[in-house]
């Protein structure tokens, strides 16, 4: 990892004192995915998510995360370790993604996480390629319910320890939507899951 510079820490002033990526870019004299990079570059040293102002993030609920492993790989526990994992050839998602820094730490409790065989931005591409049988993956568990892409000759684990990613809604701060996407977004709110009431 690159060391902080001078450049990550101007562009994120610049971000949050615009209130936008887009902003701060302008300003900079730079395109709206390089300050995106720049700031990337502080959320991986300080291991931190840093938000863009202009978006409102509403969580709905956790997913948990499951191992996929071919069906040919012979004895797989029933519960999958970062360390069993990480003696497979791994088939994971860009290494941008906030799910692969997500399983890059959960394979990390092992060992360094070790290196993917393959490299997909596509959660179906990963489970098609772990399906022929080239290696094993680790994906959301919503990922292998009904409207996804069927997985014959694979077999699917829990983690140990376990795993999830947050899902959530993301607006835009300060604009309303359509009707359609207002109905939308209170659709999904009703996924919020709520703390279960404490007896007493």
């Amino acid at each position: 990892m690159r060391s902080l510079n001078l450049d990550q820490l101007r562009a994120f002033v610049e971000v949050v004192e615009r209130g936008s990526f887009t902003a701060a870019a302008k300003e900079l004299n730079l395109t709206q995915p390089a300050v995106t990079h720049q700031v990337q570059e502080l959320e991986r040293r300080f291991a931190l998510p840093i938000e863009d102002p202009a978006f409102e993030t509403v969580p709905l609920f956790n997913d948990e995360l499951v191992a996929i492993l071919p069906a040919a790989l012979g004895q797989v526990p029933k519960k999958v370790t970062p360390a069993f994992l990480s003696q497979c050839p791994l088939i994971l998602g860009s290494e941008n993604s906030a799910l692969r820094r997500t399983i890059a730490d959960w394979l990390a409790l092992a060992s360094p996480p070790p290196r993917p065989l393959m490299e997909f931005d596509n959660v179906e591409a990963m489970k098609s390629v772990v399906a022929v049988g080239l290696g094993a993956s680790i994906v959301p568990s919503l990922s292998l319910g009904a409207g996804h892409v069927m997985m014959a000759n694979t077999l699917v684990r829990p983690l140990s320890p376990r795993a999830s990613r947050q899902v959530g809604l993301v607006r835009l701060r300060g604009k309303r939507g359509t009707d359609g996407m207002e109905l939308v977004s209170a659709a999904l709110l009703t996924l919020r899951r709520r703390p279960a009431a404490r007896s007493g």
